[in-house]
């Protein structure tokens, strides 16, 4: 079903104008998933800013998939039998990076039922997997974090899950006029956090060393790398990247004092 979807909307949206990166789709339109809100221009926020015509009608790739795709293909070499822990999985990542690879593939969410062309979804809270430790090769954490009230929880636990090889993906929008993170989880209001933070389900914005210093103080190291470096100079044109942003690629380092150490609780393994 998912493949005469996908064949009914190549055709649909076909033309000469977008050609896709990822799916290889050449369509004459794309869509628009992004919203002006004020906060996002006034406070210079990269992964989150308006983007008209970003997303492929096919796969639904925007920018921000875009460059964890060419990371995926151009820096990783994901071998037999990796254990890849996935969470909000986006579709364009699972069909293209991770579905025709001989790969053991966790996608997870809060809501898996809105997930209906990503088989076997599983219902996990980042702050509290049910996995062991040690268990993941590669952790894809794309704009999640931004939505966790306890985030250093959710850090420690992403943490925990990685093996001391591992490589994890998390990036966030991040505030270039900020001086520090802007943050108020007791906000509920749908309207105010949007006003706030950007958008209606998110509980803060980070300002770009004290997301890394979070991540650090739960255990990771971190490292940025620009769009550039991540594709090229061809490959901004090519895929469609954000020039100004850079991917957050993180590998498991000394907990600190401070994040509390790692939860060694009991987990069961990976259903």
């Amino acid at each position: 079903m998912a493949k005469l979807r996908e064949v009914a909307k190549r055709a649909w949206y076909f033309g000469s104008k977008y050609e896709c990166a990822i799916c290889g789709a050449r369509t004459r339109t794309r869509k628009t998933y992004s919203f002006d809100v004020p906060v996002l221009r006034e406070l210079d926020v990269v992964g989150g800013e308006y983007v008209s015509n970003d997303d492929c009608p096919i796969c639904y790739a925007n920018q921000r998939s875009r460059l964890l795709y060419a990371y995926l293909t151009n820096s990783i070499g994901i071998e037999k039998g990796w254990n890849v822990f996935h969470a909000a999985p986006e579709l364009a990542l699972y069909r293209y990076a991770f579905k025709h690879l001989d790969i053991n593939y966790y996608p997870i969410d809060l809501s898996p039922e809105r997930y209906l062309e990503i088989p076997g979804v599983q219902k996990v809270d980042i702050t509290a997997t049910p996995f062991p430790d040690q268990t993941f090769d590669l952790v894809l954490c794309n704009h999640v974090l931004e939505h966790i009230p306890d985030d250093g929880q959710a850090m420690r636990e992403l943490r925990r899950i990685l093996k001391p090889n591992g490589t994890a993906l998390l990036q966030v929008p991040l505030g270039m006029r900020l001086s520090q993170t802007i943050e108020d989880p007791s906000v509920a209001d749908a309207g105010e956090r949007e006003r706030r933070f950007g958008q209606f389900d998110h509980v803060r914005i980070y300002e770009q060393r004290d997301y890394l210093n979070r991540l650090r103080a739960a255990g990771f190291e971190v490292e940025l790398i620009a769009a550039a470096d991540v594709a090229g100079e061809d490959g901004i044109e090519r895929y469609g990247l954000n020039r100004r942003e850079q991917l957050v690629v993180a590998r498991a380092g000394q907990v600190t004092k401070e994040s509390g150490g790692a939860d060694h609780r009991a987990r069961s393994e990976p259903a």
